[in-house]
């Protein structure tokens, strides 16, 4: 167990939790810069938005908890897993436009 704040936190939480804070800290100048080429429409905010959460902040708790219960070594396997069903999606998606 480690401690994030004053709270009791898993050990794979904790470091994907400092991840996480090292690639804003890296990445939010790079963002600030194009922000001002770029006009997101509402919806365009509202996808990202469920995206971020729900999509990828789904997949993290999912990550941790099998890190927790399985194992570092096992829980990795999912890794060799993404690009399978993205392609799967991506070739079952006939309406994908591309500009």
């Amino acid at each position: 167990m480690a401690v994030l704040g004053l709270i009791w936190m898993p050990a794979p939480f904790t470091v994907f939790a400092v991840a996480e804070l090292t690639a804003l800290v890296v990445l939010t100048p790079a963002g600030l810069m194009g922000l001002n080429d770029s006009t997101p429409t509402p919806g365009g905010r509202a996808a990202m938005a469920a995206l971020g959460a729900l999509s990828t902040g789904i997949a993290f708790a999912v990550f941790i908890t099998l890190i927790c219960r399985g194992g570092a070594a096992r829980a990795s396997v999912t890794v060799y897993l993404v690009p399978v069903v993205a392609s799967v999606i991506g070739a079952g998606v006939p309406c994908a436009v591309f500009r």
